[in-house]
């Protein structure tokens, strides 16, 4: 009886925080105020609920209320009217108590809390019931203050709708909506193009240049709404007027032409901001977006290289020239470009304003696909846990998540041109690309060595001849003393362990190759190849001066000539030759790495001084030829012919490397394993090969989640379709559809989008809900891709389609998603 009666105070559809003293999720908001950044939490609703007895003597207290609290993405708060709204459907949805229950509760209190970024307050509606609504707004000094004008209100909507483009945050006992509807789209739009100007208080993007209005926070969200709903002609007539005023908006209208397959425009459009703005650097990295797409890589490099210049080498700038350099089939020049990128490492914003964590009402939520976006739908596998794999008769632990699966924004970038790289080459053959650009442990040995015995030489010509010992000897012992340890950076093995490594990839990753050739030519020339590099003139030294920051151009041990490196790699070329570790003096030049490579090497005048400040990047060659194979034949030769500075890679991507050799082993441990049993007799297996054999949900997804980082889609697919198979679950799905939808395959996309709606109750019934984002995205980018014509033609061969698609094919045409006329 005692669980009927709690179970009453539970609202159908909505879990809910319990908190342990009414208003405490309010007070935590209310101090967080001034520590929110961009766009701010997601939308709060506070509820207070009392227990009414049926009949109550007079002479009796009533029970004091209690507090509830969840947050909501995607309600509908354009007034205060559209937020009593939601709490009457709040308060509709309590659970009914039972025919012999003594009482119910009620809702005698609800809170909406919406945080206006623009002048960082938290407006509120309270409602009381009976009673009437009340609006007012909190600043960061915790003062009430009331009324709330219109332009207040307004901003708080606007924030509200932004937060709901975002990725939602994983916070306990979040409500995540559908998305817009036209009428309340329309009204966001009219809003953010009124309060545009006042997005600078916001703050910039992590993951874009920085730029307080092209890559702010509103901007990019805004520009992501367009290109999500395919929308490009709505993100044209959102972003011109306002490129109007401040001309480094263009980067937002040339990608919408991009779309529209109208490079011409977008090309007039840079041009005519660049010679109106004077060169600002996120111009000049959009243009260089804009060459790679029409496959004119060396202007492309040209464009980059000045853009690098010009933004005191952003780290949009050296991605760019790395995924260039790559196309040309330069991949020494693209691994140097990628290891010049300042990326910081990824340290997300801890959560403010929640409070303890107290006990959560076990409501009964119905399946939500929008709840996906966070990260695992309530009610799916996870809620279930053992259970499930019970039922499967599986009963394989869950897989370690790799390193790859965090990878977010400049890392999940870097890691996919690592990936491109190794499926165009094989991991062999990067690997010895590593070698031939990056200090490895055997160059940092043989440096020791030769410097160690050029100080053992010269004390031993100072002592008596009878008295002194051989320099063999005293070589021998001091080159002992000075070995590095095996966890150093840069060793062959990606993990720091060089055992761990197959031999032939530590031969790959040994440094063999170029580096050793020119350093014996040079010590039986009688010199070492750092005297050479000094004796030719210094000139890697004097360019770097002008074009390279200190601490930001690596630093160099093994030398071979070239001119890769800067005055910081002379100065650790110059410790490691005086005896100093070569690790050491590595670290001592790349210190403080977290500064931006070029911060003085603003040189682009003329085209004299234009040809300086390219040759100051660590970019071998100093023009760009006509021909894209030609230069890319070039750089090669070049670099053979030459030979390289060789520079330390940095942490980060030597993280992203270990990502990719992790993400490598574990595939090919899933491809060997299939293999291992595909070979056994089955009537020779044993019980326990048979249930090493099963492969539960969760490995079949991490199996498909690895397959797909290294861009094996046909195994991607075979270990998604398995998972769905498996359980019918609409994760499994989700991923199948939007990877058929990237690559444009009709029937399957559609197909998939049918499963993954068939898991979900609620659309069965009438009248159906709106699509969920997920189907909403991949149907739009087909549209996009083949037309609303074609699409239809497709689902019409597979069959009836189901009520939610038909209803989207028609909010297509209304929302004019590009494509919706052909």
């Amino acid at each position: 009886w005692d669980a009927e009666v709690l179970s009453m105070e539970e609202l159908r559809g909505t879990a809910e925080n319990v908190e342990r003293a009414v208003g405490e999720a309010l007070t935590a908001r209310s101090i967080a105020i001034d520590y929110y950044r961009h766009g701010g939490p997601p939308d709060l609703c506070c509820l207070e609920k009392q227990y009414q007895r049926a009949w109550l003597p007079t002479d009796v207290a009533p029970l004091p209320p209690q507090g509830y609290y969840h947050w909501v993405v995607g309600a509908d708060c354009s007034c205060p009217a559209a937020v009593s709204t939601y709490f009457d459907m709040l308060a509709r949805n309590l659970t009914m108590p039972p025919w012999y229950a003594s009482g119910s509760y009620n809702v005698t209190k609800a809170t909406f809390c919406m945080y206006n970024p623009f002048r960082r307050v938290d407006v509120r509606c309270e409602a009381t019931f009976p009673g009437k609504v009340r609006t007012f707004y909190v600043d960061g000094k915790g003062d009430v203050k009331e009324p709330v004008d219109d332009e207040i209100w307004e901003e708080a909507f606007l924030g509200s709708c932004l937060r709901s483009i975002h990725r939602a945050p994983n916070l306990p006992c979040i409500k995540v909506l559908a998305p817009m509807s036209l009428t309340i789209e329309k009204k966001f739009i009219q809003l953010a193009s009124k309060h545009f100007w006042k997005s600078n208080v916001l703050g910039n993007s992590t993951e874009h240049p920085q730029h307080d209005f092209a890559y702010n926070w509103m901007s990019v969200t805004m520009s992501d709404f367009f290109r999500e709903n395919q929308r490009p002609e709505a993100a044209v007539d959102f972003f011109l007027p306002l490129a109007a005023r401040e001309p480094a908006l263009a980067v937002h209208v040339s990608d919408a032409f991009l779309r529209l397959q109208d490079a011409a425009r977008a090309h007039a459009l840079l041009d005519d901001s660049i010679t109106a703005s004077g060169k600002q650097f996120v111009l000049l990295l959009k243009k260089c977006e804009v060459l790679l797409a029409e496959g004119k890589i060396t202007k492309a490099i040209a464009v980059g290289e000045e853009a690098v210049v010009e933004s005191g080498g952003d780290v949009s700038g050296w991605l760019l020239l790395a995924e260039a350099y790559f196309k040309l089939k330069a991949v020494d020049m693209s691994l140097v470009m990628l290891n010049e990128a300042p990326i910081k490492p990824y340290k997300p914003f801890p959560q403010i304003g929640i409070p303890k964590m107290n006990v959560r009402t076990k409501a009964w939520v119905p399946s939500n696909p929008n709840m996906l976006l966070i990260s695992r739908m309530p009610g799916d596998i996870d809620e279930y846990g053992d259970e499930f794999d019970d039922f499967l008769q599986v009963h394989h632990p869950k897989p370690e998540p790799l390193p790859g699966e965090l990878f977010e924004g400049y890392w999940k970038r870097a890691f996919d041109l690592l990936v491109d790289i190794m499926n165009s080459i094989g991991w062999d053959e990067l690997l010895e690309a590593r070698a031939r650009v990056f200090l490895m442990k055997e160059d940092v040995d043989k440096n020791a060595d030769r410097s160690t015995h050029k100080d053992v030489q010269s004390k031993a010509d100072k002592r008596p001849k009878d008295g002194g010992r051989s320099p063999a000897a005293a070589n021998g012992k001091v080159a002992e003393e000075i070995q590095p340890e095996q966890g150093e950076a840069g060793a062959p093995g990606l993990d720091g362990n060089e055992k761990s490594q197959p031999k032939e990839e530590r031969e790959a990753a040994g440094g063999e190759g170029e580096t050793k050739e020119v350093s014996e030519q040079a010590e039986a020339a009688g010199e070492s190849p750092a005297g050479k590099e000094s004796e030719e003139g210094g000139q890697t030294g004097e360019e770097g001066e002008g074009g390279e920051d200190k601490g930001q151009a690596g630093a160099p041990v093994a030398v071979t000539g070239g001119n890769f490196g800067g005055e910081a790699d002379e100065k650790a070329a110059v410790g490691a030759e005086n005896g100093e570790d070569g690790a050491a003096a590595a670290a001592a030049s790349s210190e403080g790495g977290d500064k931006v490579v070029g911060q003085a090497s603003k040189q682009v005048a003329s085209p004299t001084a234009g040809k300086q400040a390219a040759s100051s990047l660590p970019v071998n060659g100093s023009s760009c030829a006509e021909g894209n194979e030609v230069e890319g034949e070039k750089l090669k030769s070049a670099a053979a012919g030459q030979g390289s500075r060789k520079r330390v890679c940095r942490p980060w991507l030597d993280t992203v490397f270990h990502a990719v050799y992790e993400d490598l082993k574990a595939y090919y441990a899933w491809l060997s394993e299939e293999e291992k049993f595909a070979n056994m007799n089955p009537e020779s297996m044993t019980e326990e090969d048979i249930e090493d054999q099963e492969v539960s949900f969760d490995e079949w997804m991490h199996r498909g989640a690895i397959a797909r980082r290294l861009q094996n889609l046909s195994e991607a697919e075979r270990a998604l379709r398995a998972a769905a198979a498996m359980s019918n679950s609409a994760i499994a799905w989700d991923q199948l559809m939007q990877m058929y939808a990237e690559e444009g395959c009709l029937k399957e996309t559609l197909v998939a989008a049918h499963e993954f709606i068939d898991c979900y109750d609620i659309y069965g019934a009438s009248p159906v809900p709106p699509a969920p984002v997920q189907v909403r995205r991949a149907i739009f980018l087909l549209v996009s891709t083949h037309g609303l014509q074609k699409v239809r033609d497709a689902q019409d061969s597979i069959g009836v389609a189901h009520p939610v698609i038909n209803d989207l094919f028609h909010f297509i045409v209304r929302s004019r998603v590009h494509g919706f006329a052909n």
